[in-house]
């Protein structure tokens, strides 16, 4: 398991109290009132490196991308 700092554990439990365990970026910005960039960067290092976090993408541009909580990021 991967040494969390602040900002990911923040984000992490932010998308666990959503509703259904899914969150979307713009959800998230506002619940953490972090800039967006700082969001996508943790985001993305969640999603894509450390595996806690799933990132459910959409092709329709109306609906947005959504995260939940991976096993891995549950523990």
């Amino acid at each position: 398991m991967e040494n969390l700092g602040e900002e990911e554990l923040k984000i992490l439990l932010a998308v666990e109290r959503c509703d259904n365990s899914e969150c979307d970026f713009d959800t998230l910005v506002r619940t953490l009132n972090f800039p967006e960039t700082k969001v996508e960067y943790y985001v993305s290092m969640l999603s894509f490196e450390w595996n806690y976090l799933r990132w459910i993408g959409s092709t329709n541009p109306d609906v947005p991308d959504r995260y939940r909580l991976t096993d891995e990021g549950r523990q």
